[in-house]
């Protein structure tokens, strides 16, 4: 599909008993395609993983600087994107054709640059601002953008 530096989770001790719970809390550096999003590494990982016996619930918080353009100015920024996790993970044996979930594969380790992408890609806003207070484009600058070849539709009287 394309390079990645993997980030994989060791999660044979987890599955081991039902209640069990352990903590991830690092800053992973991942690659992802710039066109699918365009991070600043570290990204910020804190999931909780539980073992709720029919498989093991993820929860937490994903945080990373990602390069976004102003939908306004149209400037490229650096902005901060903050994604809520909660997922059921099984393992690959476990998962049926329909199902919509991560996939622990058969030496008990998770992907989590999967996870991080998927999380990511997810939560960039639908209409990204570099700040609250963005007065957008220049009246100047919109003159400068509208192409020549169109001034004679200016003409057409309706």
């Amino acid at each position: 599909m394309y390079n990645l530096n993997i980030v994989l989770l060791d999660l044979n001790g987890l599955l081991k008993e039902k209640g069990v719970r352990i903590l991830y809390s690092e800053n992973v550096y991942v690659e992802v395609p710039k066109e699918e999003i365009d991070i600043v590494n570290p990204v910020n990982v804190n999931l909780e993983f539980t073992n709720t016996g029919d498989g093991l619930w993820m929860q937490g918080k994903i945080v990373a600087n990602v390069h976004l353009n102003c939908s306004r100015c149209l400037e490229n920024y650096v902005g901060q994107i903050v994604a809520v996790v909660e997922e059921r993970l099984k393992k690959q044996s476990d998962v049926e054709e329909d199902d919509i979930v991560y996939e622990i594969d058969e030496h008990g380790n998770l992907d989590l640059t999967e996870v991080i992408r998927q999380s990511l890609i997810m939560n960039i806003p639908i209409k990204t601002l570099c700040s609250e207070s963005c007065d957008g484009i220049e009246i100047e600058e919109v003159k400068k953008l509208i192409d020549p070849r169109l001034e004679k539709l200016k003409q057409i009287k309706l």
